[in-house]
């Protein structure tokens, strides 16, 4: 007896088949890719934006802390603020931070607190450093000066730092920009901002 076999038809895909197959894979994969690295570029702004305003925040609190503790009114050069402050602690790191314990005051003749040697207070300054602000204190009672960077991406044209006196003697207005972090690709520089300016109004409490 024979036995009959069915022959079944094999058929491959054509050249045209492949063509379209490849150029939709490609297609696919290039808005894969495209969204990746749009994601990318998200994630780096809310970062850049993030530090940024962590920078702004950081540098504001430690300028006015300085001011309003001044012992005398803030110098302005243009381009740097100095300020004038109590000797409050009996040491400090290389960064300038407090490390001894707090000076127990004492009261002067007209009524103000006098901490350590009041002939011998600390000098910190203020300025701008290749687009970063720089506090510089020097301890007058030992002669030892400390630096440390505060803030960066800090415009270092015009108005990028300032301080001046509104109608109160007492009060100091001090401001500084920073230029953003990250701008779009596509150059539009009409949609782009120079910078972020904070600003903040001080009322000298020692004068």
């Amino acid at each position: 007896m024979k036995m009959r076999t069915k022959r079944q038809n094999i058929r491959g895909f054509t050249l045209v088949e492949i063509m379209i197959a490849s150029m939709v894979s490609t297609v696919i994969l290039g808005a894969m890719i495209y969204a990746a690295v749009q994601f990318q570029q998200l994630f780096t702004a809310a970062d850049s934006y993030s530090a940024g305003t962590a920078d702004e925040m950081r540098a504001m609190d430690l300028i006015t802390r300085d001011i309003r503790s001044s012992l005398t009114t803030p110098v302005w050069t243009g381009t740097s603020v100095s300020v004038t402050l109590p000797d409050a602690y009996t040491s400090y790191d290389a960064q300038g931070n407090p490390t001894g314990s707090l000076r127990t005051p004492t009261t002067s003749t007209s009524g103000s607190l006098v901490y350590g040697d009041s002939t011998k207070p600390l000098q910190v300054t203020y300025s701008v450093t290749n687009g970063a602000i720089v506090r510089t204190q020097t301890v007058m009672a030992t002669g030892t000066t400390s630096q440390v960077v505060v803030a960066n991406s800090v415009v270092t044209s015009g108005t990028g730092f300032f301080l001046s006196n509104p109608a109160l003697t007492s009060t100091i207005n001090v401001g500084v920009m920073f230029a953003p972090r990250y701008l779009s690709s596509s150059n539009a520089s009409s949609n782009q901002i120079n910078g972020t300016l904070v600003t903040a109004n001080v009322a000298l409490r020692n004068q």
